[in-house]
């Protein structure tokens, strides 16, 4: 039994048709089951998969995860759905949505864009993270032709079980890791702002880091005084901020999840 006080889970990518929705399915079944328990469930961006298949057939052919999330607000879980790159919906498409989960039950399910996390003055800034992907900001047509041959990939993992995805995606990082640049960008965001810590989808890489960024002493230093510290190497302050990936559903070996505890402590969970 897992209990938590915040669940995020991201990139079900529902309608792409190599996702691993009987996984999902059962995850949800373990929430509704009380096996593993939370106040709150964010779906952090990339739900459905806007790009392979319509919002309508989606719907229909889901209904049973949606049903499923309807009745896990119902159980006083607030559920929380961020927005992402492949499911970015429109004002008509939200209207949808909401006009979907309202025939399946009473409930108050919140679509936004991102969301801010807090725990006794811990601050999380939660958004699905393609805001940094220059890739899909800069060349939005060969971000998409690149979704062709990952879904080949993983069908033919299906078919052979020869692990054929994990050796391409592996051979392809060590020359071009993308997924690099939106962890800097990421990095150079939250040093910005009054977040300690930010927790994004998107590259389908669960990871959990710390990253400790180096504070100015406010007060004025005398030239020799830091001559002294540079010389005896003494550190400045460090503030330390989370960097958190929720990972995705779509590849076998992740089915990852975030939990995050009373405390505002966050932990990576793999779905088996």
């Amino acid at each position: 039994m897992i209990e938590a006080d915040t669940i995020i889970v991201s990139d079900w990518h529902l309608g792409l048709g190599i996702e691993q929705h009987h996984q999902v399915k059962k995850f949800l079944n373990d929430i509704i089951n009380q096996k593993i328990t939370a106040k709150k469930l964010i779906l952090n961006g990339d739900i459905f998969d806007l790009n392979w298949m319509p919002l309508e057939k989606i719907l229909k052919k889901y209904r049973q995860i949606l049903n499923q999330l309807v009745k896990i607000n119902q159980n006083n879980t607030e559920v929380v759905y961020i927005l992402g790159n492949h499911d970015p919906l429109t004002d008509k498409q939200q209207k949808t949505v909401y006009d979907c989960f309202n025939s399946i039950g009473l409930n108050n399910i919140i679509i936004t864009k991102g969301y801010e996390l807090r725990y006794h003055g811990t601050i999380y800034k939660i958004m699905h993270g393609h805001h940094f992907d220059m890739t899909l900001t800069d060349h939005p047509f060969i971000s998409k032709l690149s979704d062709l041959p990952y879904h080949f990939l993983i069908r033919l993992d299906r078919l052979f079980g020869i692990g054929l995805t994990q050796l391409v995606i592996k051979s392809v990082r060590r020359f071009y890791d993308w997924s690099k640049f939106v962890e800097t960008k990421c990095r150079w965001y939250i040093s910005k702002k009054p977040y300690h810590g930010i927790i994004i989808g998107h590259t389908h890489i669960p990871k959990l880091l710390t990253w400790k960024f180096k504070q100015k002493i406010k007060l004025p230093l005398s030239k020799k005084l830091k001559i002294y510290l540079e010389q005896n190497k003494v550190p400045l302050d460090f503030q330390e901020k989370k960097y958190i990936n929720s990972g995705d559903w779509v590849e076998k070996i992740h089915c990852t999840f975030i939990t995050i505890n009373k405390e505002g402590r966050a932990s990576l969970h793999y779905y088996r």
